[in-house]
C-alpha cells in the first residue's frame, strides 16, 4: 500500500476486511439479475416478436454492461474497505463507491472502549461481527461491519493500548 507511511518502530499487525459473508448476499442478487434476461426471452415470446432483434441484442448488451459495473463496484467496495492495525495506530479506509474514499487514523492511546457485537446464528457460526472503537476527543466512533474474528482484533487492540500506556 503505497499511500501508507509507517513511523519509525511502527509495524502493521493486522489487516481486517469485511467477512466474505457480507459479499455473498449482493452476489446472489447479481446472479439472479444475470438470469433475468434469459427468463424475459423465454417467457416473453409474444412481446419479443414486436421488438427488432438488433435492438433486443443491444438492450441485453447494455443490461450486462450495467450489471458488470454493479458487480465491479461491489467488489471494489468490499476489497478496499479495510482497517489496518499497527503497533501505534488504527487506519480506517472507507471506500464509498468507485471514486470516493475516506481515510481516518487515530493513535491507540486515544482508545477508550472496544466493543464486539455478533448478531444472529450465521455470524456466530462463521465467527464474524461488528467491531466498534470509541476514542477520546472524537464525536464519532469507528465501526467495522462484519469483521472476521472480531475478538482477536479486540484483544490485539487492547494489548496494544496496554503496551502504549506502560511506555508512556
Amino acid at each position: 500500500m503505497s499511500f501508507l507511511h509507517l513511523d519509525e518502530n511502527e509495524a502493521v499487525q493486522m489487516v481486517i476486511r469485511r467477512h466474505w459473508w457480507a459479499l455473498l448476499t449482493p452476489s446472489v442478487s447479481a446472479l439472479a439479475l444475470l438470469i433475468l434476461p434469459a427468463l424475459v426471452v423465454i417467457f416473453g415470446q409474444n412481446i419479443m416478436g414486436a421488438i427488432d432483434p438488433a435492438m433486443m441484442r443491444f438492450g441485453i448488451a447494455v443490461y450486462f454492461l450495467l450489471l458488470s459495473v454493479f458487480v465491479f463496484t461491489l467488489w471494489v467496495e468490499y476489497y478496499l474497505d479495510v482497517w489496518i492495525i499497527t503497533s501505534r495506530r488504527i487506519i480506517d479506509i472507507d471506500q464509498l463507491g468507485l471514486f470516493r474514499r475516506t481515510i481516518s487514523e487515530f493513535p491507540l492511546d486515544r482508545i477508550q472502549d472496544v466493543t464486539v457485537e455478533v448478531k444472529g446464528i450465521i455470524p456466530t457460526l462463521l465467527r464474524f461481527g461488528d467491531l466498534k472503537v470509541e476514542t477520546a476527543g472524537h464525536l464519532k466512533s469507528f465501526v467495522l461491519l462484519d469483521a472476521p474474528n472480531p475478538e482477536a482484533a479486540k484483544n490485539l487492540l487492547l494489548s496494544n493500548v496496554e503496551k502504549s500506556e506502560t511506555v508512556s
